[in-house]
C-alpha cells in the first residue's frame, strides 16, 4: 500500500471540506423554510452579531434542537445549524462546543478535542452557558444534621461547578469565606 504524502493528505482534506460545505449549503443555506425558522428564532431571542447571549439559553437550545429534528439535521450538520443561528461563518473552522438538551440528562455543553479554546467567541459561549447553568442550579445551603451542619451538599455542588471559586461560593451562600473554605477543605481531605 503506497504511503500518503503530505500533498495527497492536503488534497483529501480539501475535498472533504468542500463536500462538507456543499452539504451545508444544500441542507441549510438553500432551505428557505429552515432559514425562515432560523430568522424567526433569532428575532425571538434577540440574537444579532454584536449581541450577547440570551438569558433563556436553555430554551434556545431546546428550540434549535427541535428545528434540527424537524428538518432532519444530522449530528454532523449540527454545528452548521448553530452557526446559522448565531449568524457566524463556516463551521469546522470555529471549533464551537456542542450545546445539547436531553430529556434524561438535561442541558449540557460538550467540549471536545475539536473545540477551539483560543477562539474568544467559543470562550464567551462557554462562559455564558456556565452562568446560565449556575442561575438555574443555585448552591444549596448546608443542611442541619443534628446539632451540626452538613456541608456535603455544598461540596457536591462545588464539584459540579468547578468554575465557581470558593470566594464566589461564599458570596452566593452569604457566608464567611473562611468558614466555607475550612468546611469544604475538611470534606476534600476526608475523600
Amino acid at each position: 500500500m503506497p504511503k500518503r504524502t503530505r500533498e495527497k493528505d492536503e488534497i483529501r482534506l480539501w475535498r472533504i471540506n468542500k463536500a462538507f460545505y456543499s452539504e451545508q449549503e444544500r441542507v441549510i443555506e438553500q432551505n428557505n423554510e429552515l432559514n425562515a425558522e432560523i430568522a424567526a428564532l433569532r428575532a425571538r431571542y434577540g440574537i444579532h452579531p454584536q449581541g450577547g447571549f440570551p438569558e433563556n439559553m436553555l430554551d434556545l437550545i431546546k428550540d434549535v434542537n427541535a428545528i434540527g429534528k424537524k428538518f432532519s439535521i444530522n449530528a454532523r450538520m449540527n454545528e452548521s445549524l448553530w452557526c446559522a443561528v448565531w449568524g457566524i461563518g463556516c463551521p469546522g473552522e470555529l471549533g464551537m462546543p456542542s450545546l445539547f438538551w436531553h430529556a434524561e440528562i438535561g442541558e449540557g455543553i460538550l467540549i471536545g478535542p475539536e473545540t477551539d479554546m483560543s477562539n474568544a467567541l467559543v470562550v464567551d459561549v462557554i462562559k455564558a452557558f456556565q452562568k446560565i447553568l449556575i442561575k438555574k442550579d443555585a448552591p444549596p445551603q448546608p443542611q442541619k444534621k443534628g446539632r451540626r451542619l452538613d456541608w456535603t451538599p455544598v461540596w457536591e455542588w462545588s464539584m459540579r461547578h468547578p468554575q465557581v471559586t470558593r470566594k464566589d461560593l461564599a458570596r452566593m451562600l452569604s457566608r464567611s469565606y473562611v468558614d466555607v473554605k475550612r468546611k469544604l477543605k475538611e470534606i476534600d481531605n476526608s475523600n
